[in-house]
């Protein structure tokens, strides 16, 4: 027998996504992202390479401002989009250009994040990780 907490397998966090309007007035989009409920290990397991690839940027940031060679690239590193697609499962605060609540798909995920450069990293800024 297996003690349960929650049967519930996901979980809803808060976001934002900061969108330059007006001078000094930017417009910020606030939205919900559910994700998926990981058992200790996995939770480890991608905090690590979500870390391994915010040190990369960091580093690589050091390197360009210091004029150095970029440093290599960890293998271990995960890019938004596969964090996304380990975790996202659901959205909330998202219209359809008709006004109507759009509905989440990989495909409207995908649509989404193309026409606005820089909202799969607030999805993933949303997803409470700690490392």
């Amino acid at each position: 027998m297996a003690v349960v907490i929650t049967k519930n397998p996901a979980y809803w966090a808060p976001g934002h996504f900061i969108v330059p309007d007006q001078p000094d007035k930017p417009l910020v989009f606030k939205f919900k992202a559910r994700f998926k409920r990981l058992n200790e290990e996995e939770r480890n397991a991608l905090d690590q390479r979500i870390h391994a690839g915010r040190e990369y940027v960091r580093a690589l940031s050091r390197a360009l401002l210091e004029n150095q060679p970029a440093p290599p690239q960890p293998t271990d590193q995960i890019t938004d989009k596969e964090v996304l697609d380990l975790v996202l499962v659901d959205w909330d605060g998202f219209k359809n250009d008709d006004g109507s609540v759009a509905i989440y798909t990989p495909a409207a995920r995908a649509q989404v994040v193309f026409d606005n450069p820089g909202l799969e990293g607030a999805f993933v800024r949303a997803y409470p990780c700690v490392a």
